[in-house]
């Protein structure tokens, strides 16, 4: 990915790391439990919490495409 500062090695490692995964379904989780738990006045706790996760889910995609981007720089070459 020509735009990231992020090294393929680098997103590869997060990726496989338990510990990020695991922050990442603890932060996905927590922030569900914000939706199934809020009233129905409660719409900016809502609108925070859709934020995050489409943050997380922004994250996760982000490392997929710097994963990808190298994985078809290194096709190219062969």
């Amino acid at each position: 990915m020509d735009n990231s500062n992020i090294k393929a090695d680098d997103a590869k490692f997060l990726q496989k790391n338990g510990t990020f995964q695991m922050l990442l379904k603890e932060v996905r989780e927590n922030q569900k439990e914000v939706f199934a738990n809020s009233a129905a006045d409660e719409i900016e706790r809502r609108e925070e919490a859709h934020a995050i996760l489409r943050a997380v889910n922004q994250m996760e995609a982000h490392l997929d495409a710097v994963v990808t981007a190298e994985t078809l720089l290194q096709y190219r070459k062969t």
